[in-house]
């Protein structure tokens, strides 16, 4: 099934000992760091790395070994989902900000099976922490200089996302580093027309010029 030693010691702090040792002695005799899984984890993934392992189940040290042993940090798995994928739907925040400063990729289109249908599905990092109320990865992935106006199938971009859930600060945050307000889904819905609180609908009021209120106006005033 195509797991190493390392594979198995990458699942657990009560294994992590053991595998830090397995590094350093890979590392001493050229061993091969981004070897992957023909089977798992789970029945129906494969081509998990150990650095994705270790990503999934939060276990930082051996993370950071792994990236300064020369593991890559942007290998994908079956389903093309990189480590820092994994870091940021987690709300590993010390990983995130670890693998963004190793150069992964911010804006790495999450991909989605749909069976032809359109997926609500968020198309990236940014997005799933917008969706998930991730504040302090946000920032970090906004620090970073990840899209912040990066849409999914049905247009949805990480400021829809926040303000469907919410998110006030996420918001916020999203608006100083400057995403689109009026940024239109599939279905022409902008983050206003998805905002139920009055805080959220107020910050993307002051947000906008005074022709996109105009239009705001219009458009609530003939519904």
């Amino acid at each position: 099934e195509g797991w190493s030693p390392l594979h198995a010691c990458c699942h657990s702090p009560t294994t992590e000992e053991a595998a830090l040792k397995i590094i350093d002695e890979m590392s001493e005799t050229n061993g091969r760091f981004n070897l992957v899984t023909y089977i798992g984890p789970g029945e129906s993934t494969k081509n998990w790395t150990c650095l994705h392992i270790a990503t999934a189940y939060g276990v930082e040290s051996i993370v950071r070994k792994l990236v300064e042993k020369g593991a890559k940090v942007d290998t994908m798995n079956s389903e093309g989902w990189t480590p820092l994928m994994e870091a940021c739907r987690r709300n590993y925040v010390s990983l995130v900000e670890f693998l963004l400063s190793e150069g992964a990729n911010a804006d790495r289109h999450i991909p989605t099976q749909h069976m032809g249908i359109a997926s609500s599905f968020p198309s990236s990092c940014l997005s799933i922490a917008a969706r998930n109320g991730f504040e302090d990865i946000v920032k970090k992935l906004l620090e970073a200089g990840a899209d912040k106006d990066k849409q999914n199938e049905i247009g949805w971009a990480p400021l829809h996302e926040a303000c469907h859930m919410n998110h006030v600060r996420i918001v916020k945050s999203l608006i100083f580093y400057g995403a689109d307000v009026c940024l239109k889904t599939t279905q022409g819905r902008t983050p206003y027309d998805l905002a139920s609180s009055d805080e959220i609908l107020q910050c993307l009021h002051d947000a906008m010029s005074e022709d996109q209120r105009k239009s705001i106006s219009t458009i609530r005033s003939t519904r």
